[in-house]
């Protein structure tokens, strides 16, 4: 129970901890299901779901990859 963080963190919170929340994937992924039959406006719809996770998630690496390599001129 405490670290439920879904009905009280924002998406900046979340996204701060590189993690995408789960109630707003399930939104998009509802939504495409309610896409006409056209599998090309599906699948780039898709891609832009999967894009949108993938920047979440190697934002943090990329940030902490850069004070690394900041870090090293300092060292």
């Amino acid at each position: 129970m405490d670290f439920d963080i879904a009905s009280d963190a924002t998406i900046m919170d979340v996204g701060y901890l590189g993690l995408f929340p789960k109630s707003m994937l399930q939104t998009l992924l509802q939504y495409t299901r309610h896409l006409t039959n056209n599998g090309k406006e599906k699948r780039f719809y898709t891609a832009l779901i999967d894009n949108l996770i993938t920047a979440f998630i190697y934002r943090h690496i990329t940030i902490q990859n850069v004070i690394q390599i900041m870090m090293v001129k300092e060292k």
